[in-house]
């Protein structure tokens, strides 16, 4: 055994040996790399390196310089290198050819190699490049090219006078240019166009009045292809422009495909996006944002000013002001009327009459039937005040059509722009009225398109059964309404403060407590502490440090399951009447300041909730008349003004609920401030109960409700202390509860 194991050292030893011995051959003769020279020898080279840089892709009839560094190792160790020297060889000239400068030249579509040498350093390196066909722009032909929105091909040029007229091309490059001419109308006028890449969007301000002027419409972009779209964004009426040529800096390639389906829409200033942006920007318009959802190419037919009258004619034209009739208006999918308010201005103004605007509205819905047979007219109406008072007229005209036999003609009420929807400072819908009404119109060519174009739209569209339900409470009255009672007064003396502090996510409200805040934003909020008046007496008493009967409202019907199926709007004023004062700051049906800001706030609420939910409004909590009894003649017209009031809210929100409960609290007024007439007040409200079905009392008499308790030291006997105020908002929500439980709410 021993033996044995000497003889196995004895070969490891002999292996161990011939390893050494060969790793020391390799070492000094390496196949793979030049032997090292000697270290005096400085004019031989090791380690050597070749890099070459240029565009790897150029189009046919281009050309590219590409730009080549030698680098290399002396005998001494020193590094060196040289930009010149170098030799320069296509493996394939009849798709590529180089000079001795290293300028390459396409010659025709193909892939070739350019080899680079440097003499002196023997070294040597291959450049891949592609050489790719140009597609030439011809607008006359519409070779490599898609226009839209009625751009005219004039004079081998491309002429754009419409909002969101424009082209498209795809190419192959790092950017493209164009050059246009820009005409303007009138001094400030602007024109503007619209930019979108694969990448991102950019809006370019091209000079007024500007001849033959180049503009980088993009830049920067990797090198690859991309598509690009340009939109003309402001309104013909104010501006034109001129496509003179296109130019990229690799090619173009195939022109994009067209989209469908394809709208064409015929309107006013509206659809051309007056009051967006800076001026006008047609990008963020309803009919923009609409076409955009629904994938479809857009087709435009707008200017400001003009009417149902001067479109009937001109609506097959390339622009309501063009003498050349388009060419292109027979292969629309669905076509868009929004027109009427120009016309409902005139109208006001005696220069028209409605019945002038139904003859001519019925013609021109006859015209563009004629050239589109099969394509699904949409006649929208509601979008502002002057549009609103033809509504009856649009959907008169739709009908009169649709008994005539052409059953695929539309009636489509749009949500009115005023309140958050409304810019007064531009006198326009602004961008989130476009975006209530894009969502109405999208959400019209959806349904159609589900329906197979069958006759549902009628009036309106019914896609609200894919929404949830929501039960809207109206909150409304004077200063106990509007809230005047200290919170920090319930912070020790109710177990339940935390609660109202934090607020309750699942119980939302909007609120305005003055008729100047009508035009507020409409926000929809949880209910907590801090949404109160402003006139409570001392103590610096203002809306964040008061609160109204929607705490206990909302911490009751929160701990009985109601969250997130009802909302609160809450519109109250202090120190307001049902008689006329001299100022006419009343809740008088109809012609009262205080009414009319009521309901615009409270059409602007439900217009935001109608985004989102089904809407039914429910009913509506009053705790008025306190200001009523300063007069013996007051008291004896409340129960006319009371009752007109309930009448024309719901005649008003009848699409809503024409029934809505009304709730009515007893006022708890001081005898010795107004004698008995707070108790005949609170008999008309009893009489007014007992002879309407949906009418209920809230007795705060019977509750005992007080307001003798706070400030202290300083008592504040107008309005409800904090317990009090819990204690209505609690009646309220018990009284809704039980004409509207739960299983109904959630059926």
């Amino acid at each position: 055994m021993r033996a044995f194991k000497k003889t196995i050292l004895m070969y490891l030893s002999i292996i161990y040996a011939l390893i050494i011995c060969v790793s020391g051959l390799c070492a000094c003769n390496n196949g793979n790399e030049p032997q090292k020279p000697d270290d005096s020898a400085e004019n031989s080279y090791f380690l050597q390196k070749l890099e070459i840089s240029g565009n790897d892709k150029i189009r046919t009839g281009g050309t590219t310089t590409l730009s080549a560094t030698a680098s290399a190792r002396t005998g001494a160790g020193k590094l060196v290198t040289s930009t010149e020297g170098f030799t320069y060889l296509s493996s394939d000239e009849t798709i590529a050819t180089v000079n001795e400068n290293g300028i390459v030249s396409g010659h025709k579509e193909g892939v070739c190699d350019i080899t680079v040498k440097h003499e002196e350093f023997n070294a040597e390196n291959k450049f891949n490049l592609q050489v790719v066909s140009t597609v030439k722009l011809d607008f006359a032909s519409g070779s490599g090219i898609n226009t839209f929105g009625r751009t005219q091909i004039k004079d081998g040029q491309l002429l754009f006078v419409n909002a969101l007229s424009g082209f498209e091309v795809n190419f192959d490059g790092t950017e493209l240019k164009g050059v246009f001419n820009s005409v303007t109308q009138s001094e400030g006028d602007k024109n503007y166009i619209l930019v979108e890449t694969d990448v991102d969007s950019q809006i370019i301000e091209i000079a007024a009045n500007k001849v033959d002027t180049q503009i980088t419409l993009v830049t920067n972009l990797t090198s690859g292809v991309h598509r690009a779209r340009v939109y003309k964004l402001t309104d013909g009426k104010h501006s034109s422009l001129r496509l003179i040529s296109l130019s990229a800096d690799i090619s173009y390639v195939t022109a994009p495909k067209h989209s469908e389906p394809r709208i064409t829409v015929y309107g006013d200033e509206l659809t051309s996006g007056y009051g967006l942006g800076e001026n006008m920007d047609a990008s963020k318009s309803y009919a923009f944002l609409a076409a955009k959802e629904v994938g479809a190419d857009l087709d435009i037919m707008s200017s400001g000013d003009v009417t149902v009258a001067k479109m009937k004619d001109v609506w097959n034209h390339y622009s309501p002001d063009s003498q050349d009739v388009c060419d292109n208006v027979d292969n629309s999918d669905y076509i868009i009327i929004n027109l009427g308010e120009n016309d409902g201005r005139l109208i006001k103004e005696s220069s028209a009459t409605v019945s002038e605007f139904i003859d001519d509205y019925k013609q021109m819905i006859s015209s563009v039937r004629n050239d589109n047979r099969a394509a699904a007219i949409i006649c929208c109406y509601g979008m502002t005040a002057n549009s609103s008072v033809l509504a009856q007229s649009v959907k008169k005209v739709v009908k009169q059509v649709n008994d005539a036999g052409d059953k695929k003609v539309y009636a489509l009420q749009l949500e009115r722009c005023d309140g958050k929807a409304y810019d007064s400072t531009k006198g326009y819908p602004n961008a989130y009225g476009h975006e209530v009404n894009a969502l109405r119109l999208r959400e019209a060519i959806v349904k159609l398109e589900a329906d197979g174009n069958t006759p549902s739209l009628q009036d309106r569209v019914d896609y609200d059964t894919q929404k949830e339900d929501i039960s809207v409470i109206l909150l409304g009255g004077q200063s106990n309404m509007e809230g005047n009672s200290w919170w920090k007064y319930l912070e020790g003396t109710d177990d339940r403060y935390n609660d109202y502090l934090n607020g309750f996510d699942g119980i939302k409200m909007s609120f305005a407590n003055h008729e100047s805040e009508a035009n507020k934003t409409p926000s929809f909020n949880p209910v907590k502490l801090g949404y109160g008046g402003a006139r409570a007496p001392g103590n610096g008493g203002d809306s964040t440090t008061c609160f109204g009967p929607e705490i206990g409202m909302a911490k009751t019907l929160h701990d009985n399951g109601y969250d997130n199926k009802v909302v609160f709007i809450k519109f109250a004023v202090g120190a307001t009447y049902f008689h006329n004062d001299p100022n006419n700051r009343t809740w008088q049906a109809k012609t009262g300041t205080i009414y009319k800001a009521f309901i615009q706030y409270v059409d602007s609420c439900i217009a935001e909730l109608s985004l989102s939910y089904n809407v039914s409004l429910d009913a509506m909590c009053w705790m008025q008349g306190e200001s009523d009894t300063e007069q013996q003649a007051h008291v004896n017209a409340y129960k006319s003004n009371l009752n007109n009031f309930v009448g024309e809210l719901r005649k008003h929100y009848s699409e809503f609920n024409p029934d809505f409960m009304f709730y009515d609290a007893y006022i708890n007024w001081p005898k010795e401030w107004q004698g008995d007439r707070p108790e005949q007040i609170n008999d008309i409200k009893k009489q007014l109960a007992d002879e309407n079905l949906h009418y209920e009392i809230i007795d705060t008499l019977a509750a005992k409700l007080h307001s003798d308790n706070e400030p202290h030291g300083s008592v504040d006997l107008a309005h409800f202390d904090a317990e009090s105020e819990i204690r209505l908002g609690e009646m309220f929500a018990e009284a809704y509860m039980k004409d509207f439980p739960l299983l109904q709410q959630t059926n």
